[in-house]
């Protein structure tokens, strides 16, 4: 669970954030993101590392990098 403390507007001294998240698969929540109005920041590719991770960041610029883990 990942809990954001927002407001709207943003507080003048607040900072943006970037977020790592695994989830089972990337490639659908990169797409469901971008439909909730997310904005394109790395499409979905594979790593060298065993993982499949893209990047979004969302209307109060926060950037979300989202992936997962691959066995093989």
């Amino acid at each position: 669970m990942i809990i954001l403390e927002l407001r709207d507007p943003p507080h003048a001294s607040a900072t943006r954030a970037s977020i790592y998240v695994y989830v089972p698969d990337v490639d659908s929540a990169y797409e469901i993101a971008l439909r909730h109005g997310a904005e394109f920041v790395a499409a979905p590719a594979d790593k060298p590392y065993r993982e499949r991770s893209a990047g979004v960041k969302d209307g109060l610029g926060n950037t979300w990098w989202i992936s997962t883990f691959r066995a093989s």
